[in-house]
C-alpha cells in the first residue's frame, strides 16, 4: 500500500503530495511575477500619460496620472519585497523528509 497521500482535483485527476506541492508553488510564483511585471508596465504607462498631459497643459490629468504612477510604484515595491523573501520551496521540503 502506498504511504504517500494523494489529492484529487475537482475533475478527478490524482496527484501525489510532492507533485501537487511543486505545481502549486510554480503557479503561485508565476502569478506573482506576472503581477509585478504588470505593475511595472503600469508605472511606465502612467509616467508616459502624465508627461503627455503636462506637455498639453492639462494640470488635473497630469496630477491624476502622477498619483496613479506613484500608487503602482508603491504596490510594485511591496510585491517586490514580498517576492524577495525566503520561501519554503518544494525542493527544501523534499530534503527535509
Amino acid at each position: 500500500m502506498d504511504a504517500l497521500p494523494y489529492y484529487t482535483c475537482h475533475i478527478g485527476h490524482r496527484f501525489a503530495a510532492p507533485n501537487m506541492d511543486v505545481g502549486q508553488f510554480e503557479r503561485m510564483e508565476n502569478a506573482l511575477v506576472v503581477a509585478l511585471r504588470t505593475l511595472n508596465e503600469r508605472v511606465e504607462l502612467c509616467r508616459h500619460m502624465a508627461e503627455t498631459a503636462k506637455a498639453n497643459g492639462q494640470t488635473y490629468s497630469t496630477e491624476r496620472w502622477e498619483d496613479a504612477r506613484r500608487e503602482a510604484e508603491d504596490r510594485a515595491g511591496v510585491l517586490r519585497r514580498f517576492l524577495e523573501q525566503d520561501w519554503i520551496t518544494p525542493n527544501a521540503l523534499e530534503n527535509a523528509v
